[in-house]
């Protein structure tokens, strides 16, 4: 008996039903406009507790009307100058080669440079088989498009192979 009144004993210190643990309040401070959260609120410190409804009220709960449009503002300084302007592109499917690649084997296929006088911006690469693979498409020069495909399949794959140049006249 006197071992189960111990066991109640002890269960109720560490496990108390009530907290004794103080609220915390919301304080306003009518002289800074802040609120504070803290145990309690000192009216010598001008502050003030907002309760649970007046701090629900404070949520935005209409919109106010548009104000008027401002005057204009004064012109800006002349911006730097633009890019040079670009004239003239050609798309030339200039390169392209009909044959059996064999299987798990890499080619390469270079487009024909651009005319004298253009600018390389882009370029690009095609083929019709699905079982070939682009694994690269880039500049190689500056001058021309360079596709690298490889054969994936375990035999050899005809294909029509394309590399094309995107060129351009630029101004400036």
């Amino acid at each position: 008996m006197i071992r189960l009144l111990i066991l109640f004993l002890t269960l109720a210190c560490l496990f108390p039903s009530q907290s004794f643990a103080k609220p915390l309040k919301a304080c306003l401070n009518a002289d800074t406009g802040k609120v504070r959260v803290k145990k309690r609120c000192r009216k010598k410190r001008n502050e003030a507790v907002l309760s649970a409804e007046i701090l629900q009220g404070l949520g935005a709960t209409q919109v106010g009307p548009q104000g008027e449009t401002g005057p204009q503002g004064p012109e800006g300084p002349q911006g730097a100058q633009g890019l040079p302007g670009i004239a003239n592109v050609t798309l030339d499917f200039s390169s392209g080669l009909n044959e059996n690649i064999p299987a798990s084997s890499t080619i390469t296929l270079y487009s024909n440079p651009c005319p004298t006088g253009s600018t390389l911006i882009s370029g690009g690469c095609s083929s019709n088989n699905m079982n070939i693979t682009l694994v690269s498409s880039h500049t190689s020069n500056l001058t021309d498009w360079q596709c690298i495909w490889k054969n994936n399949s375990a035999s050899a794959q005809f294909a029509i192979l394309r590399a094309k140049t995107i060129c351009a006249e630029v101004n400036g």
